[in-house]
């Protein structure tokens, strides 16, 4: 049985499951940027299972986040931060660190961020 509590300390958020994440710059229109800050409202799961641990995250209308991580053995660990969203750069401070990222898609079911090195996260949104 896997016990989240010696996964966390090397993985404490998905922020340091994207780690050494900041902007890349990037392109699209205003009128797209501005929908991220919207858009990016609600509550979204990792694609990716890393090590039977799930992660979703809550991005709540007053720039607060809620971050959440499941082990299939039952264990849980949140952890509360805050974001703010710059264009097409999503910024997330979890008061251990500030990481960015860019927003690279973003619509009513998928949301794909790009870390530094042009890796893809993807999440769903979850109901």
């Amino acid at each position: 049985m896997m016990r989240l509590k010696g996964l966390i300390p090397a993985v404490p958020t998905v922020i340091l499951l994207l780690s050494a994440a900041s902007a890349c710059g990037g392109g699209g229109n205003d009128v797209v940027r501005a929908d991220h800050a919207t858009g990016i409202i609600g509550h979204w799961q990792l694609r990716e299972v890393n090590n039977g641990v799930t992660y979703d995250i809550k991005f709540n209308p007053d720039s607060t986040i809620e971050q959440h991580f499941r082990a299939a053995d039952g264990y849980e660990r949140r952890y509360p931060g805050f974001y703010s969203i710059n264009g097409d750069t999503l910024k997330i401070d979890e008061r251990r660190e500030v990481s960015e990222m860019v927003v690279s898609e973003l619509n009513d079911s998928v949301m794909v961020l790009l870390r530094a090195d042009s890796s893809a996260v993807v999440f769903d949104r979850l109901p």
